[in-house]
């Protein structure tokens, strides 16, 4: 675990190899710690990830952009705009392809009015 204010600070590749380290742990031993936790649990549905458990200051971003998404032709042509549905809660980001073939991205994204401040700033000046 690390705090977001001391890996702004620090150079990606040390937030790299803080990844790499948290994944080395997760072994067999890890993995039955875990199973043993969820039997003990007594509402599995707590624990599920949506919007009762997931808020502010939490990101979840998921990358597509490796995906072919704007490939897809429904018998009209080229798709304008692909992209995920809908965005059930705060926190949740999807980084897609740009559909001008430019090398861009767009990113779809879920926050509170009053956070896209701080979001702006950590996203134009990491």
């Amino acid at each position: 675990m690390a705090q977001a204010c001391k890996l702004d600070k620090s150079p990606l590749g040390v937030g790299a190899q803080r990844i790499r380290e948290a994944l080395a742990h997760v072994d067999d031993e890890y993995l039955c710690s875990a199973l043993d936790y969820l039997e003990l649990q007594p509402n599995l549905e707590s624990l599920v990830r949506g919007a009762h458990t997931f808020h502010t200051p939490n990101l979840d971003i998921t990358s597509w952009t490796c995906l072919p998404i704007h490939d897809s032709d429904f018998g009209w042509g080229r798709a304008i705009f692909m992209g995920p549905a809908g965005i059930p809660f705060e926190g949740l980001a999807f980084v897609l392809p740009s559909a001008h073939r430019d090398g861009g991205l767009s990113i779809s994204l879920a926050l509170a009015p009053h956070h896209m401040p701080a979001f702006e700033q950590l996203f134009y000046h990491f």
